[in-house]
């Protein structure tokens, strides 16, 4: 259940961030069935810009050479299969992917000469939770620092603090957290739970079962899951929903 202002809040810091302006022209072309369509979509008519919807089936970098396309978000797992521009994009600006990390060479052929952005954040923390700028690197576990209004903390097994280079859980809270799940109070309040570190009675983290770490530089470090949990072209498969059907 994501409240109205967490998108708000959302659309907010990625015009800031990625710098979207009313003379833009936005690519759209994640599914309106995958939460992230939806940050693109009012992120650009927020700030004015134009929406360009394209279909994976047509040639992508093709469409964003005709429509001189300033801005692109791509699930990482279709990126990767464009490898890098076949053509010129000298008006692409800003690119975004999320959903799992791309490859070091995939992230090294588009951000050459332009700002390129991973994107963190499951559903329940609305869509994107922590944004990271890759440059040419060799590394890329980094998922970055979180998007304003947004907090995160890296809590033990016992729900305490852990110090910068201490691996432990990911959890969310801030403007970003949704109200739980519909007609789920059970896994709402496994998932949920009230902000320790917070005298708001309202105030919810989110616990994302992922683990990390902080960086001297300031940034999130992914290291992996504490459940089964795994990705699919960017699709969260549950092995333990599957095997409880089976």
């Amino acid at each position: 259940m994501v409240e109205h202002h967490s998108l708000v809040n959302l659309n907010v810091a990625e015009i800031k961030d990625f710098d979207i302006h009313k003379n833009d022209r936005v690519l759209h072309l994640i599914s309106f069935n995958f939460d992230p369509g939806t940050g693109v979509l009012f992120s650009a008519i927020n700030a004015g810009a134009t929406l360009y919807f394209s279909s994976v089936r047509e040639n992508i970098t093709a469409f964003m050479k005709k429509y001189n396309i300033t801005h692109a978000s791509f699930p990482s797992a279709l990126l990767m299969a464009q490898t890098k521009p076949n053509v010129s994009l000298p008006e692409l600006r800003v690119i975004a992917t999320g959903g799992e990390a791309c490859s070091i060479d995939v992230i090294n052929a588009w951000a050459k000469n332009r700002t390129y952005f991973n994107l963190y954040g499951p559903t329940e923390s609305t869509i994107t939770a922590v944004r990271n700028e890759c440059k040419n690197s060799v590394r890329n576990t980094f998922i970055g620092k979180p998007l304003d209004n947004v907090k995160c903390y890296v809590l033990s097994d016992s729900r305490k603090v852990l110090p910068i280079g201490a691996e432990g859980e990911l959890y969310i809270g801030g403007e970003g957290v949704s109200r739980g799940y519909l007609n789920k109070p059970d896994l709402t309040a496994d998932k949920f739970i009230l902000n320790p570190f917070s005298d708001d009675s309202d105030d919810l983290l989110y616990k994302t079962d992922d683990m990390v770490r902080w960086s001297p530089n300031g940034k999130l470090e992914y290291l992996g899951r504490i459940d089964d949990q795994v990705k699919i072209r960017g699709f969260r498969i549950e092995l333990g929903e599957i095997e409880n059907t089976l």
